[in-house]
């Protein structure tokens, strides 16, 4: 790791600024996260399998809570140049992301079958047993923000669809995974430091 992308991850791990850059990207400046909102989460996405374990790290990840409710989980990635996969790695890191509530919610029913004879007799011939999850389980948002500091404008693609070959006939069929992108490049500074 760089010496410039250890300063970003101290910089943007200090709540107040990654309060301040969430606001500023997802919300004009308005002051809709507020620092004592944020309770920093674990940058380490695994997904374990029987042969290889796939690990992704965030740059830096904060779960967005009110009242002791999670409203989003909400990650920074810093680049400094165009990192041309970043479509997929997000793909993955997201996807990593709602694996791992899934699975910590299937750990809190199979606490709860044992508890509850009956409750473990119903959900072991049933839908929710096999879903490792029942039906009204709603997840936290996963919000990722791919931020340019490069002295170049990002010259990646954005898209899934902007990576395939992908006739026009199955567009339709093949989701299109988009990058939240906020480069840098695009923006100058103006009086009061606003960005225009």
């Amino acid at each position: 790791m760089g010496k410039k992308d250890v300063e970003e991850k101290e910089y943007f791990n200090d709540v107040l600024h990654f309060a301040d850059t969430c606001n500023g990207i997802m919300f004009g400046g308005a002051s809709v996260i507020l620092p004592e909102e944020l309770e920093e989460a674990n940058t380490e996405l695994i997904y374990p399998d029987q042969k290889t374990t796939l690990t992704v790290r965030q740059d830096g990840i904060h779960y967005w809570r009110k009242q002791n409710v999670n409203i989003a989980l909400i990650a920074l990635e810093y680049q400094s140049v165009s990192d041309y996969h970043m479509v997929f790695r997000n793909m993955m890191a997201e996807s990593l992301a709602y694996y791992k509530q899934w699975k910590k919610n299937k750990r809190h029913y199979s606490k709860e079958y044992k508890k509850w004879f009956d409750r473990l007799f119903r959900l072991r011939n049933s839908k929710e047993f096999l879903s490792g999850m029942v039906k009204e389980d709603q997840f936290v948002p996963v919000i990722i923000i791919v931020i340019n500091f490069g002295l170049e404008k990002w010259d990646g693609a954005t898209t899934l669809h902007e990576m395939l070959k992908l006739p026009s006939e199955l567009e339709r069929y093949v989701n299109n995974y988009k990058l939240n992108l906020f480069d840098y490049n695009v923006y100058t500074l103006v009086s009061d430091g606003d960005l225009m």
